[in-house]
């Protein structure tokens, strides 16, 4: 088994656990105001692997229940959000086990994000400059 398929299977029992449905290779979790998906990525010129989040703003229509990154009001590379993930999304030197409990730990994290308060917050204080934000959306957020 490759360490992208280790990696992949350790996020899927780690948001299985903090309530994330699973469809194919994207996870999806609704909350009050957002809905999440988290979806991965392989690059295609070295071992580097990119976990997307992307954020539906339900303020601005309902989501089919697992919507693709591209969809998203919000789009981010996961450890854009949360950097010290960084370090363990590389297959070659993975540590499955610091990865797994560093993605349980950030899960009330990633439940905050579909608070379109905390979404506000995060959006004023710089905390979401470095991912796409559509311009429906930066409306809602300001």
């Amino acid at each position: 088994m490759s360490k992208t398929t280790d990696m992949r299977g350790v996020f899927a029992g780690a948001l299985k656990r903090l309530g994330w449905n699973r469809k194919g290779s994207v996870a999806s979790l609704r909350g009050s105001d957002a809905q999440l998906t988290i979806s991965f990525q392989r690059s295609q010129y070295d071992s580097v692997f990119f976990v997307n989040l992307g954020i539906w703003l339900l303020a601005l229509g309902d989501a089919v229940e697992f919507p693709k990154h591209s969809q998203c009001h919000l789009q981010f590379r996961l450890e854009r959000l949360f950097p010290e993930l960084s370090s363990l999304l590389k297959p070659e030197d993975v540590d499955l086990a610091a990865l797994e409990e560093q993605l349980l730990r950030h899960g009330a994290d990633l439940q905050r994000l579909t608070d379109l308060n905390y979404l506000r917050e995060l959006y004023a204080s710089g905390g979401l400059s470095d991912g796409l934000i559509r311009k429906e959306a930066r409306e809602i957020l300001t």
